[in-house]
C-alpha cells in the first residue's frame, strides 16, 4: 500500500513477471519498454500514477489508466484508453498519438519539431499543446468530439481529415493561435492526397469552417486573437502524406 517509486531498468513480459502498482506513485522507466498492453497482467499501473520516461522510446504505448506521462528524453508513444496526460520535456523530438477513447487526453509538447496524432476513434475531449518548434498537429478523427489545439511558435502544420470533416457528427475544433504567416492548414484524405479545393473561410456565425463540410461540423481558426479570419488554401504537396 501507499504512492511506491518503482524504477524499470528491463522491459517487463509474461516471460520474465510483471509489474504493479498502487495509484499516486512514480514509476522511473530506464529501458526501451514496448507495448505495455500486450499481456494484461504485465503491467497494472493504479489511476494517478506518474510516468518518468527517462529513456527515448521507439514504440511506447502507455498501460490502458489514468496516467501523468512525463518524456525526458523524446520518442514516439500511444497514449492508453484511460484518461492520460503527456508532456514533452526538454528539446526533444516527441511523436505522439491519441488513443481510440471516450477519455479525455492532454498531449503538451515542449520544444522539438513534434508530431501530434488524433486517431480515428477518439470521442472525447483533447487539448493539445505543442509548443515551440515546428511542430504536426494531425487530426484523423473528429466523431462528435471537442478538440482545442495551440499551436506554440514555430512554422506548425495543422491537418485535418477532409472525409471525417464531413460526416454527421457535429465536431470542433480550435486553434487558439494559428499564424497566418507562417503556419499552414491542409485537409487530407489518408492514405491519398491532401484536398486542395478543402480551405478554412470567414464565417462571422460560427467561426471559420472548411468550405463543403456538413452542417454543424466547425474548424474554428482563432489567428492572431481574432475570430473567423480567413487563412490560406492549404498546399498540394501530398508527398508529406507517405
Amino acid at each position: 500500500a501507499g504512492a511506491d517509486t518503482v524504477s524499470l531498468n528491463v522491459a517487463i513480459t509474461s516471460a520474465t513477471g510483471f509489474l504493479q502498482m498502487n495509484g499516486g506513485g512514480t514509476l522511473n522507466v530506464n529501458a526501451a519498454v514496448g507495448n505495455m498492453n500486450a499481456n494484461a497482467a504485465d503491467y497494472v499501473l493504479g489511476a494517478g500514477t506518474t510516468v518518468e520516461v527517462n529513456v527515448a522510446q521507439a514504440g511506447m504505448t502507455l498501460e490502458d489508466s489514468a496516467l501523468t506521462v512525463n518524456s525526458n528524453a523524446g520518442g514516439t508513444f500511444t497514449l492508453g484508453t484511460a484518461a492520460q496526460t503527456f508532456n514533452g520535456v526538454g528539446n526533444f523530438v516527441d511523436s505522439v498519438t491519441t488513443a481510440a477513447t471516450a477519455a479525455a487526453q492532454t498531449v503538451n509538447t515542449a520544444a522539438g519539431n513534434d508530431i501530434i496524432n488524433v486517431v480515428v476513434g477518439t470521442t472525447g475531449t483533447v487539448a493539445i499543446n505543442a509548443g515551440a518548434g515546428d511542430d504536426i498537429v494531425r487530426i484523423a478523427s473528429v466523431n462528435g468530439a471537442t478538440y482545442t489545439v495551440a499551436l506554440g511558435d514555430g512554422a506548425d502544420t495543422l491537418r485535418v481529415d477532409n472525409a471525417a470533416i464531413a460526416a454527421a457528427d457535429v465536431n470542433t475544433v480550435t486553434v487558439s493561435d494559428f499564424n497566418v504567416g507562417t503556419d499552414v492548414f491542409q485537409s487530407w484524405v489518408a492514405g491519398a492526397s491532401i484536398v486542395t479545393g478543402a480551405y478554412v473561410t470567414a464565417n462571422a456565425a460560427v467561426g471559420s469552417k472548411i468550405t463543403g463540410q456538413a452542417a454543424g461540423n466547425v474548424i474554428e481558426i482563432l489567428s492572431s486573437g481574432v475570430d473567423g479570419v480567413q487563412i490560406a488554401a492549404p498546399t498540394s504537396d501530398a508527398s508529406v502524406l507517405a
